[in-house]
Protein backbone atom coordinates (compact mmCIF):
# COMPACT_ATOMS: atom_id res chain seq x y z
CA UNK A 1 0.00 0.00 0.00
CA UNK A 2 1.03 2.98 -0.71
CA UNK A 3 1.95 5.89 1.47
CA UNK A 4 1.54 10.25 0.81
CA UNK A 5 3.70 12.39 3.07
CA UNK A 6 2.31 15.95 1.72
CA UNK A 7 4.78 18.84 3.27
CA UNK A 8 3.30 21.13 0.29
CA UNK A 9 0.59 23.51 3.12
CA UNK A 10 0.76 26.43 0.47
CA UNK A 11 -3.23 27.34 -0.66
CA UNK A 12 -3.99 28.17 -4.35
CA UNK A 13 -5.75 31.86 -4.14
CA UNK A 14 -6.28 33.28 -7.44
CA UNK A 15 -6.00 37.03 -7.72
CA UNK A 16 -7.82 39.07 -10.67
CA UNK A 17 -6.66 42.91 -10.64
CA UNK A 18 -7.03 45.84 -13.18
CA UNK A 19 -3.92 47.18 -14.88
CA UNK A 20 -3.09 50.42 -14.20
CA UNK A 21 -4.75 50.60 -10.82
CA UNK A 22 -2.52 50.42 -7.47
CA UNK A 23 -2.49 46.86 -6.31
CA UNK A 24 -2.40 46.40 -2.56
CA UNK A 25 -3.11 43.15 -1.18
CA UNK A 26 -3.10 42.37 2.81
CA UNK A 27 -3.07 39.26 4.30
CA UNK A 28 -3.17 38.19 7.89
CA UNK A 29 -1.07 35.20 8.51
CA UNK A 30 -2.78 32.04 10.87
CA UNK A 31 -0.68 29.52 12.66
CA UNK A 32 -2.45 25.59 12.44
CA UNK A 33 -4.87 26.48 15.07
CA UNK A 34 -6.29 29.63 14.21
CA UNK A 35 -4.34 32.04 16.01
CA UNK A 36 -2.38 34.78 14.63
CA UNK A 37 1.48 34.53 13.82
CA UNK A 38 3.94 37.13 14.87
CA UNK A 39 5.79 38.29 12.12
CA UNK A 40 8.48 39.91 13.76
CA UNK A 41 11.96 39.10 11.91
CA UNK A 42 10.08 37.19 9.28
CA UNK A 43 10.69 38.04 5.58
CA UNK A 44 8.25 37.72 2.41
CA UNK A 45 9.05 37.33 -0.79
CA UNK A 46 5.99 37.75 -3.58
CA UNK A 47 7.22 36.90 -7.74
CA UNK A 48 4.66 37.31 -10.79
CA UNK A 49 6.03 35.43 -13.95
CA UNK A 50 4.46 34.90 -17.28
CA UNK A 51 4.61 30.65 -15.94
CA UNK A 52 6.04 28.92 -13.32
CA UNK A 53 8.45 27.21 -15.63
CA UNK A 54 10.47 30.76 -15.97
CA UNK A 55 13.18 29.75 -13.31
CA UNK A 56 15.60 31.89 -14.50
CA UNK A 57 16.63 29.18 -17.29
CA UNK A 58 13.40 28.93 -19.89
CA UNK A 59 12.39 32.42 -20.52
CA UNK A 60 13.41 35.76 -22.65
CA UNK A 61 16.63 36.85 -21.84
CA UNK A 62 15.65 40.57 -21.66
CA UNK A 63 12.77 39.75 -19.07
CA UNK A 64 14.38 37.11 -16.17
CA UNK A 65 10.78 35.79 -16.37
CA UNK A 66 9.42 37.89 -14.28
CA UNK A 67 6.21 40.41 -14.48
CA UNK A 68 6.70 42.06 -10.86
CA UNK A 69 8.95 41.17 -7.75
CA UNK A 70 9.84 41.87 -4.26
CA UNK A 71 12.79 40.37 -4.07
CA UNK A 72 15.40 42.87 -5.97
CA UNK A 73 16.66 46.35 -4.68
CA UNK A 74 14.71 48.12 -7.20
CA UNK A 75 11.50 45.32 -6.48
CA UNK A 76 7.76 46.64 -8.12
CA UNK A 77 6.86 45.04 -5.41
CA UNK A 78 6.74 46.25 -1.59
CA UNK A 79 6.59 44.47 1.25
CA UNK A 80 4.78 46.18 4.29
CA UNK A 81 4.68 44.49 7.90
CA UNK A 82 1.94 46.74 9.02
CA UNK A 83 1.01 45.68 12.02
CA UNK A 84 3.05 42.10 12.04
CA UNK A 85 2.50 41.56 15.96
CA UNK A 86 -1.00 40.49 14.48
CA UNK A 87 0.03 39.01 11.85
CA UNK A 88 -0.57 41.71 8.85
CA UNK A 89 1.70 42.15 6.02
CA UNK A 90 0.37 43.64 3.23
CA UNK A 91 1.91 43.46 -1.08
CA UNK A 92 1.52 47.02 -2.84
CA UNK A 93 2.76 47.41 -6.50
CA UNK A 94 2.44 51.03 -7.70
CA UNK A 95 -0.03 52.28 -10.39
CA UNK A 96 2.81 53.49 -12.39
CA UNK A 97 4.16 49.84 -12.73
CA UNK A 98 0.80 47.85 -13.41
CA UNK A 99 0.50 50.25 -16.36
CA UNK A 100 3.08 48.63 -17.81
CA UNK A 101 1.62 44.97 -17.55
CA UNK A 102 -0.89 43.35 -20.35
CA UNK A 103 -3.70 42.16 -19.33
CA UNK A 104 -3.55 38.77 -19.65
CA UNK A 105 -3.01 35.27 -17.18
CA UNK A 106 0.13 35.00 -14.98
CA UNK A 107 1.22 32.74 -11.78
CA UNK A 108 2.28 34.07 -8.90
CA UNK A 109 3.34 32.79 -5.34
CA UNK A 110 4.31 34.09 -1.98
CA UNK A 111 7.08 32.95 0.72
CA UNK A 112 7.83 33.78 3.60
CA UNK A 113 10.88 33.09 5.65
CA UNK A 114 10.63 33.05 9.53
CA UNK A 115 12.98 33.77 12.16
CA UNK A 116 14.87 30.20 11.80
CA UNK A 117 15.26 30.62 8.12
CA UNK A 118 12.59 28.11 7.10
CA UNK A 119 11.38 29.09 4.23
CA UNK A 120 7.85 28.46 3.31
CA UNK A 121 5.37 28.98 0.05
CA UNK A 122 1.99 30.18 1.80
CA UNK A 123 0.35 31.29 -1.55
CA UNK A 124 -0.02 30.54 -5.22
CA UNK A 125 -1.98 30.48 -8.09
CA UNK A 126 -2.83 32.73 -11.29
CA UNK A 127 -2.23 36.47 -11.13
CA UNK A 128 -5.34 37.48 -13.43
CA UNK A 129 -4.70 41.41 -14.89
CA UNK A 130 -7.99 42.62 -16.43
CA UNK A 131 -7.56 45.83 -19.54
CA UNK A 132 -8.70 48.68 -17.89
CA UNK A 133 -10.36 51.86 -20.23
CA UNK A 134 -8.27 54.92 -19.09
CA UNK A 135 -4.46 54.69 -18.65
CA UNK A 136 -3.01 58.13 -17.37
Amino acid sequence: MSQVLNLDKSQRVDIVCKRGDTFKMSLQVQDDEGGVTNLTGYDFAMEVRYADTDDGENQQPQDDGYVFNSNTVNGEITVGLEDGANGNVSFTIANTDMEGIYSGLYVYDIQMTNVEDIVETILYGVFKVNEDVTIL
